[in-house]
């Protein structure tokens, strides 16, 4: 850390979620997130953001990261499974929901220790989550659509998701 500040690079927090983001959908809450994404990442000297993300390779992390933490069956399918679930039928109980819940009121607990811009960029990504749903609207109205969702309900379920 840079002595001649006062914020460092922080540790992870207690709850940690995965979202998943599709800025299309609010090209307002997409330029926000970025420009509050930018304006995080400025609070810090350079020197220490060199340091965690070094150029042209992977972030310095606190455990070694391999191929098998990007694993499509592992990894990507539980959680797009999950999404799809969450997203057709916003009324189940899922694990991943009580996860964003925990991560918003750790927000709400610790907000004020936090740099600023970093809780306004979360705050951002948790709306954009909030809106995936919406996406569904058009595939609803395609012929068989209704059907195809209610035989993926029928026979999935949640998956377990890694929460690296």
């Amino acid at each position: 850390m840079n002595s001649h500040t006062c914020r460092c690079l922080s540790s992870s927090d207690m709850h940690k979620v995965k979202l998943f983001l599709v800025p299309s959908l609010s090209e307002a809450e997409n330029a926000e997130a970025k420009e509050a994404q930018e304006a995080f990442v400025r609070e810090f000297p350079a020197a220490d953001i060199q340091k965690v993300f070094p150029r042209n390779t992977n972030p310095n992390f606190d455990h070694m990261t391999s191929p098998g933490q990007h694993s499509m069956a592992s990894e990507y399918l539980p959680f797009l499974n999950n999404q799809l679930l969450e997203s057709a039928w916003p009324e189940l109980k899922l694990s991943r929901k009580e996860y964003r819940e925990d991560f918003r009121q750790q927000m709400a607990d610790y907000g004020a220790s936090s740099p600023p811009e970093e809780l306004k960029r979360n705050r951002m990504f948790l709306a954009l989550q909030d809106m995936v749903g919406s996406s569904l609207a058009v595939t609803r109205k395609l012929p068989g659509s209704e059907n195809a969702l209610t035989r993926f309900k029928s026979v999935a379920e949640e998956e377990v998701e890694s929460t690296r």
